[in-house]
């Protein structure tokens, strides 16, 4: 699964997840995309990606140097500094196994903005 945003006019901003993403899944409230361990993308003139996301555990969200502890019963708002950027890479400490599940599971990403536009 891919997600792409592309923004046509004067400022060209890009935004695709590539790797380490699977579809969107939905339920009578709510939509989320799931996460692998490490998910990673392309950007584009783009300054913040913030994404909400929710661990069924306890886990460490990586990026570049920086650290976030992420806990379960909390809704966590991560913000990405993308500005100059061409690409970015999130990893996180452990997987997240569903019996019965092929899937290496890590987050779930329940909203995502690019700088000020939500575009899930």
């Amino acid at each position: 699964m891919k997600i792409r945003f592309n923004q046509i006019d004067d400022t060209n901003r890009e935004f695709h997840l590539i790797n380490g993403i699977y579809s969107p899944e939905f339920d009578s409230n709510k939509k989320w995309i799931w996460t692998s361990t490490a998910f990673d993308g392309i950007v584009s003139n783009i300054n913040y990606i913030t994404l909400t996301v929710q661990s069924e555990i306890k886990n460490t969200l990586f990026y570049e140097d920086t650290q976030v502890e992420l806990d379960p019963e909390c809704v966590n708002v991560i913000k990405i500094k993308t500005t100059g950027k061409k690409t970015f890479e999130v990893k996180l400490s452990d997987p997240y196994i569903v019996n019965g599940d092929a899937r290496v599971l890590g987050i779930k990403i329940t909203r995502i903005m690019i700088d000020q536009d939500v575009i899930f």
